[in-house]
């Protein structure tokens, strides 16, 4: 089976895109597969920290992580990207996964009582409730992929105050005639997390539209139940906020607006 799916079900239907968005074919596919993977992980960090109790889900939402906790998180997305294990079958890939998840249940646990046994039931539950997620069988699911859906349409529309603006001096006062202001976003960055907010808090300043979005976002996303992920998802709402804009730029007055007012047009006829 593929990620989040099972041997039995049949295969999702086709992802159909804007042809505006030709050239950002891959780009979107990583947005979107770090969305998938990040409401997946949300759902099993909160069933690790359920099943550690004792409040250890207000550990997930430290920001730096803990470091033990940060080593268990980056497993939990090794084990969910692995490739490798997935040619093994469902089977060994959400053994894996279980396992991972299991590990991040134990250390969890282990800061509410320190040297506590970690029961076999416990990871008996860990290792059912992660093959429910891994098959879509969760409802957890349904409830955060909704959410996250709606932080990064939220996202799309996010615009810093008048002073955060008047600050940004990075920004181009270009505009096209849907009335969004644009601004130069610069190169998408391959940094790592670390070196991100280096550079973030650093060099580029916090004046810049890029270091406001992604501080906005993290806070938004942190306060719909993904701050786990919250820095991997971001990045990738920042990645998805240059394609909308440069697509509007580009295509705005000469595809997009026509057809817009065509639609527009057409419902106030059969209005």
């Amino acid at each position: 089976g593929d990620f989040g799916t099972s041997d039995n079900e049949a295969s999702p239907p086709p992802f159909y895109m804007p042809e505006v968005l030709n050239l950002d074919v891959q780009a979107v596919g990583a947005i979107r597969m770090t969305a998938k993977m990040s409401v997946v992980g949300s759902v099993l960090a909160l069933h690790a920290s359920t099943v550690a109790g004792g409040g250890a889900g207000t550990k997930l939402k430290e920001n730096p992580l803990d470091l033990k906790i940060e080593e268990c998180r980056k497993d939990l997305i090794g084990a969910m990207a692995n490739r490798n294990t997935m040619m093994k079958g469902q089977e060994k890939y959400e053994e894996a996964i279980s396992d991972a998840v299991i590990r991040l249940a134990r250390v969890l646990k282990n800061f509410n009582d320190p040297g506590s046994d970690f029961s076999s039931n416990s990871e008996e539950i860990l290792r059912s409730r992660t093959v429910a997620v891994m098959r879509m069988e969760d409802p957890v699911i349904k409830l955060l992929d909704n959410r996250m859906r709606n932080v990064f349409r939220d996202m799309m529309m996010f615009h810093p105050s008048s002073q955060m603006a008047s600050d940004a001096h990075r920004q181009v006062p270009t505009s096209i005639r849907t009335g969004r202001k644009l601004f130069f976003l610069g190169p998408v960055s391959g940094l790592t997390r670390s070196e991100e907010e280096r550079k973030q808090n650093g060099s580029t300043g916090e004046g810049t539209f890029g270091a406001a979005f992604k501080k906005y976002a993290k806070d938004e996303f942190s306060k719909r139940g993904f701050s786990f992920y919250a820095t991997e998802l971001a990045d990738a709402s920042l990645t998805a906020s240059r394609i909308i804009n440069l697509s509007l730029n580009v295509y705005g007055s000469l595809i997009l607006e026509p057809v817009f007012q065509d639609i527009c047009r057409k419902d106030n006829n059969s209005a």
